[in-house]
């Protein structure tokens, strides 16, 4: 059977797909979660099932898994990977969110249904299927302005060209006469290399100037990034890297691809503001729950709170896990980060015992390359350390100022987590209480902070005439992002990766918003 396949295995655009290539896509699905597969584990997702396999390139992908909320510049991002990716190919949205400017997708499901998503899209009639090029709206503004500038300055270009041809014969003459002068003077500097009267460039004119690494070779120096999807980096973190072969010379977060919450339509009404928040934030929902209610009901001076409810320290517990196995991947060690994916689901399935907590801490510290890689990066200099919170503070105490020690406060919070958990025996364990909606809320400025399993967390809320007025969330995230830059500088690319990774950077920056 014709089925218009070219040479290279592939349909030219407009050519409607084959029903039997989207069946054989429907039974081979290759999945390329945004913004990473963290979010998606948060929810109870199990990615080694038979019929489906995440896959680390969306070139490699036939369905590209969207799981809001994320930010609007995220999803920009996506809609530039979706535009990329192979056909025939499939977009499922997971959150039933507003996706723009990504296309109307084949699937859109509730977080609850993550684990059905092979049979449902089995069934799913796919309306992106056909062999059609998307181009988003703000792609196309780009390129058309990229054009016009193009356009805008070739004709200045000949326009000066123009303006050069109305000279007098004179100043002709008197040019031509330089000109003949210099070629001469060309020809001589180069005729004992061959060039046959060409321009020729030796490399060490090439290279005058240019900055010499540390072997003392100098090299072109590359600026690319790394993010927001990338494996080994926490979900939606976008790191700027200029790199000098494989060394990092610089490296920055870049805020403006972070996958920072909108929070710009925050309610006026207080008492709907703690549930908006923790809709905001899926990975600490309760926290986020806590803080603002913390926050609404403080008085103007900021205080810091303990967390008793059991809520908070499953949020917590999980989130180590989260962290742990987003490092491994970053390590390159597939068996430790499948050992780690088993725990989140024993997680989510309460399969998850002491035992095997401590079984999963043993084999990691264990890995003695893993000890003797870790123990040399994410060295934090002792003059910044003041800035720190959460798990790298606490290393730092412990005189273990390094990766190595940030795993191992991790790996034994991991457990005093769950045995607080264990000793509740179910206990405080119901949903956090909210506001009481017969107490009117006073006019104030007040905050509260609460410790996260990456740091200390700070709200600030100002309420006027009964309204919100203005939100400040703030976390220690920001003072580590400001350490990348430093703890990365000549390393090479891989460890500088697993240096970002130790961090445990939230992939938020600081929001200050007014009405």
């Amino acid at each position: 059977m014709k089925t218009g396949i070219n040479k290279y295995g592939t349909l030219p655009h407009g050519t409607k797909v084959p029903g039997f290539l989207l069946d054989l896509a429907k039974k081979s699905l290759r999945v390329y979660p945004v913004p990473g597969i963290e979010a998606f584990l948060a929810w109870g997702f199990n990615p080694y099932t038979r019929q489906l396999k995440i896959t680390e390139s969306p070139r490699h992908a036939n369905v590209l898994l969207i799981g809001f909320p994320i930010s609007k510049n995220l999803k920009k991002a996506a809609a530039v990977i979706f535009a990329q990716m192979p056909r025939p190919r499939m977009l499922v949205f997971v959150g039933n969110q507003e996706g723009q400017p990504l296309p109307e997708p084949d699937l859109s499901i509730e977080w609850d249904k993550i684990n059905s998503l092979s049979s449902l899209l089995k069934n799913t009639k796919l309306i992106n299927g056909d062999f059609e090029a998307f181009e988003p709206a703000f792609l196309q503004e780009a390129l058309t302005d990229e054009n016009e500038n193009s356009h805008d300055h070739d004709h200045h270009h000949h326009e000066e060209h123009k303006d050069d041809q109305e000279h007098d014969g004179s100043e002709k003459e008197e040019e031509n006469e330089d000109e003949s002068d210099e070629n001469n003077e060309d020809s001589e500097d180069h005729e004992d290399h061959g060039g046959g009267g060409m321009d020729f460039m030796s490399m060490v004119a090439m290279t005058k100037g240019k900055p010499k690494s540390k072997d003392g070779l100098i090299m072109d120096r590359n600026e690319t990034y790394f993010g927001p999807f990338h494996s080994g980096l926490p979900d939606g973190l976008c790191v700027k890297m200029t790199l000098d072969g494989d060394t990092v010379i610089q490296a920055e977060v870049d805020q403006n691809l972070s996958n920072t919450p909108d929070l710009e339509n925050f309610p006026k009404d207080p008492l709907e503001l703690p549930s908006y928040m923790a809709n905001a934030f899926p990975r600490e929902p309760e926290t986020l729950r806590k803080l603002t209610t913390l926050a609404l009901t403080a008085s103007s001076e900021e205080k810091e709170t303990e967390q008793p409810s059991m809520v908070l320290e499953n949020e917590r517990l999980l989130n180590h896990l989260l962290w742990l196995r987003t490092l491994l991947q970053a390590c390159g060690d597939t068996g430790l980060v499948y050992l780690v994916t088993q725990s989140i689901q024993d997680f989510h399935g309460n399969n998850l015992s002491e035992a095997k907590i401590k079984k999963l801490t043993k084999k990691i510290s264990s890995r003695w390359y893993l000890k003797n890689r870790l123990l040399k990066l994410a060295i934090i200099p002792k003059n910044l350390l003041h800035h720190i919170s959460g798990p790298i503070a606490r290393a730092a105490e412990a005189q273990q100022n390094n990766a190595w020690g940030h795993l191992q406060i991790r790996l034994t919070e991991l457990t005093q987590n769950f045995q607080k958990i264990e000793k509740s025996q179910g206990d405080n364990y119901e949903p956090l209480p909210g506001l009481n909606p017969d107490k009117r809320i006073e006019d104030q400025i007040s905050s509260a902070t609460v410790e996260t399993a990456n740091g200390k967390m700070s709200l600030q809320v100002e309420i006027q005439a009964g309204n919100v007025k203005n939100i400040s969330l703030s976390s220690t995230s920001r003072a580590l992002a400001a350490l990348v830059s430093t703890i990365t500088k000549d390393l090479e690319l891989s460890d500088a990766i697993v240096c970002i990774a130790s961090l445990g950077i939230s992939t938020f920056v600081n929001k200050k918003l007014r009405r």
